[in-house]
């Protein structure tokens, strides 16, 4: 049984996590999620609000996650939608794939939130290496546990 998403693409990446801290965890989730969000280029204030509560050690449930769910859900609305007109033959690859790649930055925020310290690390990691292939997310937690 898995016990996260992150196992599907890296099992190296997941023994890391394991091995580390709790600060460690909340530096790696809060890290990757500001960076896929910078490099997918997501603007959005809930979103930015979630990194900023990263940034103060603020997680668990609230307000705050909950509005970044709605933006995930939105995000991903979008992204079907333009998959959907590209099959079809109405729309631009690059436009869902941005869209995708922007809905898993969030998402990335949102686990980053989560109010356990491995499963947001884990999440998030799995999140930013969907939107940002795994070179980046891994460099990160390596930076992070030296």
């Amino acid at each position: 049984m898995l016990k996260t998403r992150l196992e599907t693409v890296s099992c190296d990446l997941v023994d890391e996590i394991e091995k580390a801290s709790d600060a460690q965890r909340r530096a790696i989730s809060g890290t990757v999620a500001a960076l896929a969000v910078r490099r997918c280029g997501l603007s959005d204030p809930s979103v930015e609000t979630g990194l900023l509560s990263l940034k103060s050690g603020s997680f668990g449930p609230g307000p705050v996650p909950s509005a970044i769910a709605q933006v995930v859900e939105a995000l991903d609305n979008r992204y079907f939608q333009a998959q959907e007109l590209f099959e079809a033959g109405q729309g631009e690859k690059a436009t869902y794939q941005d869209l995708f790649a922007k809905a898993r930055a969030a998402s990335a925020v949102l686990f980053a939130l989560g109010p356990d310290a491995f499963q947001a690390a884990a999440e998030s990691v799995y999140e930013a290496v969907s939107a940002l292939g795994i070179d980046e997310p891994r460099s990160v937690v390596s930076d992070i546990l030296g």
